[in-house]
């Protein structure tokens, strides 16, 4: 250290360091086989602890100096920001210097804690005299105290009286602070702003009810009914036409979703391959095909929720529509037919069809799954996730397309051209830095000088912002560059997929997005669930700014994507001109690439080869006894002997008997029907339960393995048995004959029909079906008696639940009654043979739409299944109906005198035109003391309306508005014309002691009740949101007197009983309402 020119040599060293980061110091990364510093983690101190302490080893002799311990806490805090937060290494050098100058064998840490304690104290003095806020001075106070403790020092320490005063004058501060808020009794205002001069009682209570009052001015001012209001205009919306010229438009779904769903199954049944015959070679035909396939699923998912019927038939009429989809595609592009969609043959196996038709549909598309499966080449996987084989279909397809070699040339060529124009761009910034740093050595550091009284302490200080030297310096280490990055991938394989998915042609997008929805979000709808729960950053193709320009195809669900990111968005896009070199300037992609499901925000592998359509085309127990027996019902793979030795599984509630006879009825393909059979004769189950149905229409629906690669399945290879067919009707008409007296006895009824209309469906022996006619009429007549009879039940009940409940089986037993209709094509001609056939079909929908609550949520679901099985065979019958009807008017004339006596016949009937072919219409004879009234029949829902008025129900619209469904909820009231002024219906019963009557005032639902000279009439809750709480709101039925003004809050549970108690309000000069109690 003698030496001065070692010594300048050192110096310049060290300064040197502690301005500048070599290069070799620097940590480097690897991203995408590319070296670039990372800027974020910390700097090597190589050039400290290994060279410099080297050469000082080297020309000096080793010393033994005080060493200490110090635990360094270097944290490292980042989240969302260029680099991660550190500790401040000055700080740790500060208090190394510190303790290492104070300390002493003696006492090795005592004097350096010790001045920290006083130093802590002197930073809270001088807290104190900024007026800190009070919790901080309390943390500092508390932190000095626990230092002090742990020290253990006494009080005669020369520091600790500056401690103790500046604490004790912290503490002083605080409570000077607490005791001016106890002191001030009024801190906000509040009091001091009340002036007991303006209290008025009267004004205080008074309530402006500005919703309230314009629509009691309103109740005034209503008029009468007018002369037209029982007009009737159907107001049908526009429907698929049945026909092979025209393609089902998607936007009639937002009209009718119901109507939509059954319109579109029926045409894609019966035009769907006729349509494709003659569109097959049009460009937008795959688009079509893809955008009503996604419709179709997307709609029907939501309608058939729960019900393994229609969801069956919806997977059956999107696997027609994706077949149709599949050939056009493939004409398009013959390459497709190379790779297996990834549809396994068996998957529809557990489809319910309870018609032949359908199954018949079902092993055609199975034929089709089985002869692409055979003539493809290569696996699904190469089609919906990976993209780097030499197989995938991306990398194939650009092997055979010269439009997207052309565009790989294309953009290689553009990236080559930015590649030499960043290197000089590098070339020139780099002369700049040097020149700016060049200028800066030249210079010495300017200091600016104070005099004595100045506002600092006399001497000089450096100011860095106005010196030029360091101006310079700054200048040249604020010279940024940002990366050039290569816009393909470096692998060949991964670069031809990037280009295809750069620009993918619409029909392969289009079948590839709807392929793989219909394999994910249909076929495995269990997935979403999981699929939702992830939300990483993802970095896609068609979003990375080098290839943007080259995009030629829409977005799409299945898309090229990232985790690992791009260096133009991340921390390595931009480098200090004094780090950049060619190699980490010009880097390659940084991205990924894998395939990714935009919707479901996931990655392909994990939504694949999960397809299983068992558990949602499979009917739910209901809890309770049966509950633990799903699987007998799931499945046909479990065996006697299993559920033998499983008896002490047995529900308490059941024998053991019935244990075994529910368990084994499904146990193996071939018996299901041999067991049935065994269970009628037996009469071990019980038939009067909804879980015996469930078990017996799910193994008579269940479509099963095929057989011999036709349409029969090896579940019902009994069925094409003559003997057997006729065995099991006699056997079941024996059962029937059981029942019959007994209208309990509906469930059975239900279940005999269902096998005996599959029975008809499935065997090709006219004896049998034969048998099966007698026995369905035979069956009908069962049970349209049952309904006459609960219907004169309804008519003597006088309890409101005891009818609701009545109401209900009724409508069960018309439903079973119309379900004996619910045949193939080739049979329901043979069933509506008879005006007495077209008359008890008439009646049961009448029937059926007169005891349905306007509102079906909360029915048991076994009602809901059966409404919605009820809708699909009323368009099934609609067209064959309304041409009945047309022909022969006996029909329809004594289905209408059954359910309405006064039924006089008498212009012919008339079918509306389209969109209203459902509406029927005739006009009554006027002879006699007759008036003629024109009747409306709807073919679908079986409304029935006499001069635009039902006839024994409110209309739709009344049951299902806001203010019916408070007061009533589900109940379905009798009606008849009204007897009051002004009003349209009335209860054929009274309510409470009342009669309720209604009427429609624009979109207004108007409720009054009368009893003697009492008129009250129901205020709707929006008139009062806005004026009282929610509370005296919602939970409450106001009631307005008509004769004395006065509004009357009754509790919502008891809204018909008028109480001294209750709430009251009232105007005492039209302008003040006051609300009083008791």
């Amino acid at each position: 250290m003698a030496d001065s020119y070692f010594r300048e040599a050192l110096a310049q060293l060290l300064a040197e360091l502690d301005t500048k980061t070599p290069l070799e110091a620097w940590p480097v990364v690897s991203k995408s086989h590319s070296k670039v510093p990372e800027i974020r983690d910390s700097i090597h101190p190589k050039f400290v602890t290994d060279m410099l302490t080297g050469i000082l080893r080297g020309v000096g002799q080793p010393v033994d100096v005080v060493r200490i311990h110090k635990r360094t806490r270097d944290d490292v805090l980042w989240r969302k920001a260029l680099q991660p937060w550190r500790r401040s290494p000055l700080w740790l050098l500060l208090r190394v210097t510190l303790q290492t100058s104070l300390r002493t064998e003696a006492v090795p840490d005592k004097w350096y804690k010790s001045f920290m304690v006083y130093f802590m104290a002197y930073i809270l003095k001088q807290a104190l005299a900024a007026s800190l806020p009070s919790d901080i001075l309390f943390i500092m106070a508390a932190k000095i105290s626990r230092r002090v403790l742990k020290l253990a020092v006494n009080d005669e320490t020369p520091w600790m009286p500056y401690v103790n005063q500046t604490i004790e004058a912290a503490h002083l501060q605080l409570d000077k602070r607490w005791k001016t808020i106890e002191q001030n009794p009024d801190p906000f205002g509040t009091q001091s702003a009340w002036k007991s001069a303006k209290l008025s009682l009267n004004d205080d209570v008074s309530l402006t009810v500005s919703t309230l009052r314009p629509y009691l001015a309103n109740v005034a001012a209503r008029g009468e009914v007018p002369s037209n209001q029982h007009g009737f205009t159907p107001d049908c919306r526009p429907r698929i036409e049945m026909c092979s010229s025209t393609f089902p438009q998607v936007h009639l779904l937002v009209a009718d979703a119901v109507m939509f769903l059954a319109d579109l199954e029926l045409w894609v049944q019966d035009w769907l391959d006729d349509w494709l015959i003659a569109n097959r070679d049009s460009p937008i035909t795959c688009t079509l095909l893809a955008e009503l396939i996604e419709k179709f699923t997307t709609t029907a998912s939501s309608q058939y929720a729960a019900n393994p019927e229609n969801i069956s038939l919806m997977l059956l009429t999107a696997m027609d529509l994706w077949m149709a989809l599949d050939k056009c595609a493939i004409q398009h592009y013959p390459l497709l037919s190379k790779y297996d969609p990834g549809f396994p043959v068996a998957l529809l196996n557990p489809l319910l069809l309870p018609k032949k038709s359908q199954m018949k549909r079902l092993a055609r598309v199975e034929r089709y799954l089985t002869e692409r499966k055979y003539a493809s080449a290569y696996g699904s996987s190469l089609l919906f996730k990976d993209v780097d084989k030499e197989n995938s279909f991306g990398v194939q397809y650009f092997n055979q397309s010269l439009q997207h070699q052309e565009k790989q040339r294309a953009i290689e060529t553009a990236a080559t051209i930015e590649r030499e124009e960043k290197k000089r761009e590098l070339q020139r910034v780099s002369a700049q830095y040097y020149r700016l740093m060049g200028e800066s050595d030249a210079l010495s550091c300017e200091n600016v000088t104070y005099q004595p009284g100045s506002y600092r302490d006399r001497g000089s200080y450096h100011n860095p912002n106005n010196c030029r030297k360091c101006q310079l310096k700054r200048n040249a280490q604020n010279l940024n560059i940002s990366v050039h990055e290569w816009p393909l991938p470096e692998g060949e394989l991964e670069k031809k997929s990037a280009v295809f998915e750069l620009d993918v042609p619409t029909a392969i997008s289009n079948w590839r997005d709807t392929t793989y929805a219909l394999l994910v979000d249909v076929f495995s709808p269990q997935i979403l669930q999981d699929s939702q729960q992830n939300r990483e950053k993802i970095y896609t193709l068609l979003t990375f700014s080098g290839l943007k320009r080259y995009v030629g195809s829409d977005a799409r669900r299945l898309q090229l994507a990232s985790v690992a990111k791009p260096f133009v968005v991340a921390h390595y896009g931009t480098k200090k001109v004094s780090q950049a070199t060619e190699e980490n300037l010009c880097v390659n992609n940084g991205l990924r690439y894998s395939m990714r499901d935009s919707k479901l925000h996931e990655w392909t592998p994990k939504l694949l080869n999960r397809c299983n359509v068992r558990r949602m085309c499979a009917f739910r127990l209901p809890s309770g006894s049966y509950e633990t027996l799903q699987y007998a019902l799931d499945n046909t793979t479990h065996t006697s002997n299993e559920v033998l030795a499983s008896q002490s599984a047995c529900p308490k509630a059941l024998n053991i008997h019935e244990f075994y006879a529910f368990a084994t009825l499904r146990s193996g393909d071939r018996l299901q029907w041999r067991n049935i059979a065994r269970e009628l004769v037996a009469r071990v189950l019980n038939f009067a339960q909804e879980e015996t149905y469930c078990l017996v229409v799910q193994a008579a629906w269940q479509a099963g393995r095929p057989r011999d690669g036709s349409s029969a399945r090896e579940s019902h290879a009994d069925l094409e048995e003559e003997e057997f067919g006729i065995s099991l009707l006699s056997v079941l008409g024996e059962v029937l004959g059981a029942i019959e007296g007994n209208w309990q006895g509906v469930v059975a009824l239900r279940i005999f029909v269902a096998l005996v209309t599959r029975l008809l469906s499935l065997s090709s022996h006219s004896r049998v079906h034969g048998a099966c006619y007698i026995f369905l009429r035979r069956a009908r007549k069962v049970a349209l008696q049952w309904i006459r009879d609960v219907g004169q039940q309804c008519q003597a009940s006088q309890d409101t639940e005891e009818l609701r409940m009545l109401n209900l089986r009724a409508l069960e037993m018309a439903l079973t009654c119309h379900g004996t209709f619910d045949v193939d094509k080739q049979h329901i001609f043979a069933l509506l043979a008879s005006k007495e056939d077209i008359a008890d079909v008439i009646e049961c929908s009448i029937t059926v739409h007169d005891r349905c609550p306007a509102v079906t949520d909360g029915l048991p679901k076994s009602l809901e299944a059966m409404l919605q099985r009820h809708w699909r065979l009323s368009h099934f019958l609609e067209p064959v109906l309304r041409n009945k009807i047309l022909t022969d008017r006996d029909g329809i004339d004594i289905a209408l005198r059954r359910v309405w006596e006064g039924y006089q016949p008498g212009r012919d009937w008339v079918g509306m035109g389209s969109p209203s072919e459902r509406w029927m219409s005739t006009e009554t004879s006027s002879e006699g003391d007759y008036s003629a009234m024109i009747v409306h029949y709807n073919i679908l829902d079986g409304s029935l309306l006499v001069n635009g008025l039902p006839l024994t129900r409110l209309p739709r619209a009344y049951e299902t508005h806001k203010t019916y469904c408070r007061l009533f909820s589900k109940k379905v009231l009798d009606v008849v014309p009204s007897t009051m002024r002004g009003m349209v219906f009335e209860t054929r019963h009274e309510v409470c002691g009342q009669r309720v009557h209604f009427r429609m005032c624009e979109s207004e639902l108007i409720i009054r009740t009368r009893k003697e000279t009492d008129v009250h009439e129901v205020i709707p809750i929006h008139a009062l949101h806005d004026d009282f709480p929610r509370a005296f709101v919602e939970d409450y039925a106001h009631w307005l007197d008509l004769n004395t003004g006065f509004i009357e809050w009754r509790p919502l549970k008891d809204a018909w009983t008028s109480s001294p108690d209750n709430w009251r309000m009232r105007s005492y000069d039209q302008q003040a309402f006051s609300l009083s109690r008791g």
